[in-house]
């Protein structure tokens, strides 16, 4: 990767994970956690345990259907639950949020997603060697709609996705 790649990346890191879209959504998700994690029992504590517990309250919710789901995207109830299952993602692997401040200007658009800080670029190296970037984007709202589908595996395998090949175990 030449230098003027590598400030483009850079850059681009900058504009996701600082910008008015990703800073007001995070500040919403905040604001909103507390009545939500009352709403649905209480005790959501932000450990990995309790991916499986999201897991079966989404399922319960949508009936196990992904295109209840998918097409709910946008409802407090999957939003928060989205920002959750980012912020395990966070606190336990050390991503970090980001979001492009033109993301809804595209069709489909593009939903907040994780990823591992900049510094970290060189650990995840693509496997194919066609992108600069290899880092895993993982993208909560569009797995908590998919995840129902016979062949993409739970969320709770999902939190190896942050973790570089090298440390998996």
């Amino acid at each position: 990767m030449t230098e003027e790649e590598y400030e483009n990346l850079r850059e681009l890191d900058r504009l996701r994970s600082d910008n008015p879209r990703l800073n007001g959504w995070l500040e919403s998700m905040r604001e909103r956690f507390p009545a939500w994690n009352e709403r649905h029992g209480g005790g959501w504590d932000f450990g990995l345990a309790s991916i499986g517990r999201l897991q079966e309250l989404v399922r319960d919710v949508y009936g196990g259907s992904c295109a209840r789901a998918d097409a709910d995207k946008d409802s407090d109830f999957l939003q928060v639950a989205a920002w959750y299952l980012g912020e395990v993602h966070n606190r336990h692997y050390g991503s970090v949020w980001q979001w492009h401040p033109d993301s809804l200007a595209v069709d489909p658009p593009v939903r907040p997603f994780v990823i591992q800080p900049f510094e970290r670029l060189e650990e995840f190296p693509d496997e194919d060697g066609i992108e600069e970037d290899g880092r895993p984007v993982y993208t909560p709202v569009e797995r908590l709609c998919g995840f129902m589908l016979p062949d993409q595996g739970d969320l709770v395998e999902d939190t190896l996705i942050h973790v570089p090949p090298s440390d998996r175990s």
